[in-house]
């Protein structure tokens, strides 16, 4: 019984904590996709209105954080490009690189397990041939570091890739996101 209660309140702290406050990332409709809600209320454990406001979708109306970067604003985008290097290559560098978890890595703490039921995390693996990868990744734009979801599909083409690169966020502009993303994948895929 006293397990029990360890793993309840160890479990509870973890989803407390499992998001850092100001890098919520929004779906379309403007859901936290990253807020953990109390089951009970419905309300955000992890997030503060009064600092962070959400948005609603199409609201048009976004924060200054920096430069060139906007809050709260949701877009999405996707691009396909054709590498020299094969498929395995690509793979290793795009982990490397972005930051992309493997089951295995995921597997090995609570918080892990429970990010592997998101949306955002996917990890498909056919060496040789066939990755599909997704999960939350980083990219500077400006000097300023923003939060992305990131999914990578990389298909053998004779002895190259072609690699196509989608990305969501609500922070950050897009021209300026995609812009950076694509640098950095080119960088990695010839």
């Amino acid at each position: 019984m006293n397990k029990l209660v360890y793993v309840v309140v160890f479990g509870s702290s973890l989803l407390l904590t499992a998001c850092v406050p100001g890098n919520h990332v929004y779906s379309p409709a403007g859901a936290c996709l990253t807020c953990v809600n109390n089951p009970v209320t419905g309300e955000a454990l992890n997030y503060d209105p009064s600092t962070t406001p959400m948005f609603k979708s199409g609201s048009g109306s976004a924060s200054d954080v920096g430069n060139s970067v906007e809050a709260g604003k949701f877009f999405s985008g996707e691009f396909t490009m054709n590498g020299s290097r094969d498929v395995d290559t690509v793979y290793g560098m795009m982990r490397s690189s972005f930051g992309f978890r493997t089951e295995q890595q995921m597997s090995r703490t609570p918080s892990g397990r429970w990010g592997m039921q998101s949306d955002a995390w996917r990890h498909e693996v056919v060496p040789g041939a066939f990755y599909n990868l997704s999960d939350y990744a980083r990219v500077s734009v400006d000097s300023v570091s923003l939060s992305i979801v990131m999914s990578v599909k990389i298909v053998k083409n004779r002895s190259g890739s072609i690699v196509t690169v989608g990305y969501e966020g609500n922070e950050g502009n897009k021209s300026k996101v995609a812009s950076a993303l694509k640098i950095r994948v080119k960088s990695l895929i010839n």
